[in-house]
């Protein structure tokens, strides 16, 4: 005995819900990918940098060289010391760095490095200021430790 004009297949199978999901699944990623992140930019290029520095320091007391941080027009490169001249390259593993959009490096030294690591491990003081617009971060050096200072640091 059958019940007059009911169906047999009511609601979704597991397969059309797992379909339905997946695709709302790769639209909410799509729409992740979008957004800015929470990051801001001169934040980001200061965490780099303060990286790199505690790199190029080690660098140079493992290597014996003068390394030295050449502050160019898109970003900083670092440079080594052969004795007679600041010699291109990547010391120590250490590649170029280009800033994102907007972001400038701005530094109190002048001078072709902006500022070199002495392979004994005493340095200068140093202080770089990273500005995106919006926001601008400090990042200090100082007998071998370095601070980031400023908004959302």
């Amino acid at each position: 005995m059958t019940r007059s004009g009911a169906s047999t297949k009511a609601g979704y199978s597991l397969v059309e819900v797992m379909v339905v999901l997946a695709v709302v699944a790769l639209l909410a990623g799509a729409a992740a990918l979008m957004l800015p992140s929470g990051t801001p930019a001169a934040q980001r290029a200061a965490d780099r940098l303060a990286l790199d520095l505690m790199r190029a320091e080690r660098a140079a007391i493992t290597s014996g060289d003068f390394i030295g941080l050449t502050v160019t027009g898109e970003g900083y490169a670092f440079t080594r010391f052969d004795g007679a001249t600041w010699q291109a390259g990547e010391p120590g593993g250490l590649r170029p760095v280009r800033l994102g959009e907007g972001v400038r490096l701005l530094t109190e030294a002048d001078g072709m490095p902006a500022y070199w690591f002495d392979p004994t491990g005493v340095n200068d003081a140093a202080r770089f200021v990273f500005d995106d617009g919006e926001r601008r971060v400090v990042v200090a050096f100082t007998d071998g430790v370095v601070r980031i200072e400023g908004e959302g640091a």
